[in-house]
């Protein structure tokens, strides 16, 4: 996570040392859910001293931002109000537009606010770079998604945000409230930092087993895909194309995960080798006693994404 508070600085000694930033590129959303304020950072670089008026914008994952109703004001396209202040500020914005709307892969978008030149320099900048020989079935995808968005986008976005806080609801029920990872951020030290609603990290230290596994579980078992996870965490994306049919399955999945009893060995010796891959070495072999800090040491092991077999 970046600092605005840093790029002021590091921005500021450029500027000292005579060698000013001609461009300053800003990563906006995290496909985590961290967001950023982008009118806000702006203006703070402006406001206390910097000179850089070009500024490109990283909204990979904030293409549906404009239509939420907590996240529009931090959009990048939000900032072309600073132009009253700042006539001669230039903001970019790069988008890929399929991670969070109705339309194929690699189906992207440029949006731009500034002087009369910079849509032209744009124009010729893509002609110069793009291929000549586009992709009509995407083109035509994203006038549609386009399309759908101005029609209900605002409605979906809200309805989809509704969902993932009846998701957060049922989760807390189901695993303890602890497994809900709310981001807080101290507002003084991170005056510009957000989280975005539609991402969801359950904590699944209470099922007793790791990340990797259930996210396995969850495809082979329940035909749920989980793309992000960590040691110990699943990030669930609420997208527009999420309903109630599909929340409701994955909450039955983890129903059914958790109420599934979880095989440890209960003897004073052990009848098995036990075994960690990688790295493969036994960490118990057959006749061993299984003392409890030896069962806190497979337990370690496997919420590190470890497998641990007995054979």
């Amino acid at each position: 996570m970046w600092s605005p508070a840093d790029l002021l600085a590091k921005a500021l000694t450029a500027q000292a040392s005579e060698r000013p930033y001609s461009l300053i590129v800003l990563n906006a959303h995290s496909y985590d859910g961290i967001v950023y304020d982008i009118p806000g950072v702006i203006a703070y670089l402006l406001d206390n001293g910097v000179t850089t008026m070009h500024f490109l914008i990283d909204e990979a994952w904030g293409a549906a931002n404009y239509f939420q109703a907590t996240l529009r004001g931090m959009t990048a396209m939000q900032a072309r109000t600073l132009r009253t202040t700042w006539p001669a500020l230039n903001i970019v914005a790069t988008q890929s537009a399929h991670k969070s709307m109705s339309c194929l892969r690699q189906a992207s978008m440029l949006h731009y606010c500034g002087d009369a030149a910079l849509g032209a320099r744009l124009k010729v900048s893509r002609f110069r770079l793009h291929t000549t020989s586009p992709s009509y079935p995407i083109l035509a995808s994203l006038d549609l998604a386009r399309a759908q968005m101005q029609d209900e986008g605002t409605q979906l976005l809200a309805g989809v945000t509704a969902l993932a806080e009846e998701f957060r609801t049922q989760v807390a029920v189901l695993l303890g409230p602890a497994a809900l990872n709310h981001a807080r951020f101290d507002t003084a030290a991170f005056p510009y930092v957000h989280t975005d609603p539609t991402k969801v990290s359950v904590n699944i230290d209470s099922l007793g087993l790791p990340a990797r596994e259930v996210k396995e579980m969850l495809f082979s078992d329940y035909g749920v895909y989980v793309n992000r996870i960590t040691e110990s965490a699943l990030l669930f994306n609420f997208h527009i194309g999420i309903d109630r049919d599909a929340t409701q399955a994955v909450l039955d999945a983890l129903a059914a995960i958790a109420a599934t009893p979880r095989l440890m060995p209960k003897l004073a010796c052990s009848e098995n080798f036990i075994i960690p891959y990688p790295p493969g070495v036994p960490l118990v072999v057959p006749g061993q006693e299984i003392t409890p800090a030896i069962q806190r040491q497979i337990k370690n092991i496997q919420r590190n994404g470890i497998h641990v077999f007995y054979a």
